[in-house]
């Protein structure tokens, strides 16, 4: 079932393909006036993290369950701050990932911290929409498994930028609905799981002759 939301009451055009209009009250701004490039290194107590893009920048010890610690040192390692942006070398295909805690990771990530009074959280769902990372698509540099966004070229694109107060309120809105979204889809899974185990099952006793295959 498609669920209908209420539209604005008027828009206004962007001036951008991705962005197509935008409500009137609403501005279009470049994105290196609201978030700039940061180079902090020699923390090397910092806790480790990893770039994820399902997880976003989370310690590395929730995705490994046997952290095998860089060589060379960590002097290198750029520090990320919780409510900062990265982009990974993968985000040409998955967007920008929001940090979830402070610490270091890899000086091959680019570091993106707001300028100004942003919500992050708003921006945590703008930077993994699909018009987004369509639009990330004209800053690729490199080819091949050589791809990476380039911050300097991705920095001109425009950005939506509600007030501040209506940034919280969307931010909010889409935790509840992805959150229940979230719980549909677990449902979903768990379902599908029982299914391939009862489908197996049956086929492990169909062929070892533990069931008769003709119920007539």
């Amino acid at each position: 079932m498609i669920v209908k939301f209420r539209k604005y009451d008027s828009y206004k055009d962007s001036g951008v393909e991705w962005l197509s209009d935008i409500p009137v009250g609403w501005d279009a701004v470049k994105m290196k006036y609201l978030f700039k490039d940061v180079s902090i290194k020699n923390k090397p107590d910092e806790a480790l993290l990893s770039v994820t893009q399902n997880m976003g920048v989370v310690p590395r010890s929730w995705v490994e369950n046997r952290m095998v610690m860089p060589s060379g040192g960590l002097d290198a390692f750029k520090y990320i701050e919780k409510g900062d942006f990265s982009i990974s070398l993968r985000s040409f295909e998955g967007g920008l990932e929001y940090c979830h805690h402070h610490g270091i990771i890899s000086p091959a990530y680019t570091v993106l911290k707001k300028r100004n009074d942003l919500i992050a959280e708003y921006y945590k769902y703008l930077f993994k929409s699909k018009s987004f990372i369509y639009e990330m698509q004209t800053s690729i540099v490199g080819i091949r498994e050589g791809k990476n966004i380039s911050y300097p070229i991705l920095s001109y694109s425009l950005l939506p930028v509600p007030d501040s107060n209506e940034q919280t309120a969307i931010a909010n809105f889409l935790d509840e609905k992805t959150a229940k979204i979230d719980k549909v889809i677990a449902q979903k899974e768990k379902m599908i799981a029982l299914l391939k185990e009862r489908k197996q099952i049956l086929i492990q006793k169909a062929v070892t002759g533990k069931v008769v295959w003709n119920e007539k």
